[in-house]
């Protein structure tokens, strides 16, 4: 049946100018010992920064417009880094695991939390403080 399916849709795609996923593998270099994935893989298997910092294991990450990024963890935090420094350039504390972070959409210096205490916080990054909360 899948089979079938797959035929199916590759015969529809024929005159698309995206290539599926079996003629991009068969496009693509085999790996070699200096990219074990191929060098056709969406990732490096070196990576381009190491941020350390967290003293538990990382639930979530965010990027901003301005390279900014924000990683939350189990070990009650949420830490503010930039692609540019080594180190964290402020730590928020929080009561419990922090699950979810997200900059505003529209301004970079607040971010939203949310954590297993039951709360979403609405923070201030140059003032260090969360500005409200709902439950």
């Amino acid at each position: 049946m899948f089979q079938d399916m797959r035929t199916k849709y590759n015969a529809e795609q024929k005159s698309s100018p995206t290539p599926s996923q079996e003629s991009l593998a068969s496009l693509a270099p085999p790996p070699s010992p200096e990219h074990p994935l191929g060098p056709a893989a969406p990732f490096c298997p070196k990576p381009f920064c190491v941020y350390a910092g967290h003293t538990s294991d990382l639930l979530d990450i965010s990027w901003s417009k301005n390279y900014f990024v924000l990683s939350s963890s189990m070990d009650k935090t949420v830490r503010l880094w930039h692609i540019s420094r080594g180190e964290c350039l402020c730590c928020f504390q929080h009561i419990d695991f922090v699950t979810a972070i997200v900059f505003h959409p529209r301004d970079d210096r607040y971010f939203l939390s949310g954590s297993l205490d039951g709360k979403l916080r609405l923070w201030n990054i140059p003032d260090k403080k969360w500005t409200g909360r709902r439950n």
